[in-house]
C-alpha cells in the first residue's frame, strides 16, 4: 500500500448501524473489510452513539466519514455534525445500508453498498457533490428532505408497522399505500404552508435540497436548479401542482417527517431554512 493511501485511510472512518435494514446481513461484511484494510470503524445504533463517535473521531483528525445506514442514520449524523462542528470541513460518504435509502438516490447509489465501500478501499476516484442541509426549528434538527401532510402521515404509519410488526421494505410500503387510498388520499392532520409571500393549503408537501428523490427533479423547471429549498405542493394526485424555490418555509402542522423520522411541534409550527453546504463523496 502506498504511503499516500495510508494517509487517506488514516483520515477516514466507517460508522455503521447494525440495526439498519441491509446491515442485518451486510454490516459484519463492512466491518471485516474495514478491519482488513486497517480502517477505523464503529457500530452506531442511535443519535447519541453517532454524536459521540463523530466528536471522538474528529478530535483524532478524521475528516472523511463513511456512514452506513438508512435515511434516519444519515440525518442523525448530519444533525450531530451541524449542531457541534458546523465550522469544520468534513466529507461524507453515504452507504445505503437501510431498508429505504432515498438520500442515497442523489448523493450516493441506492444499492450495493459493499461495492461502493470496496471502490473507496481501492482508491477509485469519487464524484464530489455539494448539498445544503435543511434546518428545522424547533429542535435544531437537520436533514435533506421533509414531508408534511399526507406524506408525513404515511411515514408515521410506516414507522409504526416497522417498529411494532417488524415489517420492512416494499411489503410495508404497500400496506401504507392501501391505507392511504382507503382514506381517499385525504390527510387527517392540518397543514398550512407559508412562504414569505403566499399561503397554501395542500394535501401534502415535500421539501428538499436534493436533486433526486425517486426521480430527477429536472422536469420541474422552477426547482431543478434551485440553490435553496425545493418545494412541491400536492393535491390529490401524484404530480405537484405547485413548485417553489424558497430560502425559508413555515409549516403550520403538528408533525412532520424529516428524512423519514417523526418530529413534533407543541406549537403546531415549524420553521425550515437552509444551512451550509455539505460535501459528499460518491463512488
Amino acid at each position: 500500500m502506498e504511503v499516500s493511501d495510508k494517509n487517506r485511510l488514516k483520515k477516514a472512518v466507517l460508522l455503521w448501524n447494525p440495526s439498519a435494514g441491509k446491515n442485518l446481513k451486510e454490516g459484519l461484511l463492512l466491518y471485516a473489510l474495514a478491519k482488513q484494510a486497517g480502517l477505523a470503524q464503529a457500530p452506531v445504533k442511535n443519535y447519541q452513539e453517532i454524536e459521540e463517535a463523530l466528536l471522538n473521531y474528529s478530535r483524532e483528525g478524521k475528516r472523511h466519514f463513511i456512514v452506513s445506514g438508512g435515511d434516519g442514520t444519515i440525518s442523525a449524523f448530519i444533525t450531530a455534525y451541524l449542531r457541534h462542528l458546523p465550522d469544520q470541513e468534513i466529507a461524507l460518504t453515504v452507504l445505503p445500508g437501510g431498508t429505504n435509502n432515498l438520500i442515497a438516490w442523489d448523493v450516493s447509489r441506492p444499492f450495493r453498498q459493499v461495492k461502493i465501500f470496496t471502490n473507496f478501499l481501492k482508491a477509485k476516484k469519487p464524484l464530489i457533490l455539494k448539498r445544503r442541509a435543511l434546518k428545522v426549528i424547533p429542535g435544531n434538527y437537520y436533514g435533506l428532505f421533509c414531508a408534511a401532510g399526507l406524506l408525513a402521515e404515511g411515514t408515521f404509519f410506516y414507522n409504526v408497522l416497522r417498529k411494532k410488526e417488524g415489517i420492512r421494505g416494499l411489503k410495508n410500503i404497500f400496506k401504507v399505500v392501501r391505507k392511504t387510498f382507503k382514506k381517499g388520499l385525504k390527510r387527517e392532520i392540518p397543514l398550512i404552508v407559508e412562504t414569505n409571500s403566499l399561503v397554501y393549503f395542500p394535501e401534502t408537501a415535500m421539501l428538499t435540497t436534493l436533486n433526486k428523490l425517486f426521480i430527477p427533479l429536472k422536469p420541474f423547471k422552477k426547482v431543478s436548479n434551485c440553490p435553496k429549498i425545493k418545494i412541491g405542493l400536492f393535491p390529490r394526485k401524484i404530480v405537484p401542482f405547485k413548485t417553489l424555490c424558497e430560502e425559508e418555509v413555515r409549516l403550520h402542522t403538528p408533525g412532520i417527517a424529516l428524512d423519514g423520522e417523526e418530529i413534533e411541534s407543541p406549537a403546531n409550527l415549524f420553521k425550515i431554512n437552509v444551512t451550509k453546504e455539505i460535501t459528499f463523496l460518491k463512488w
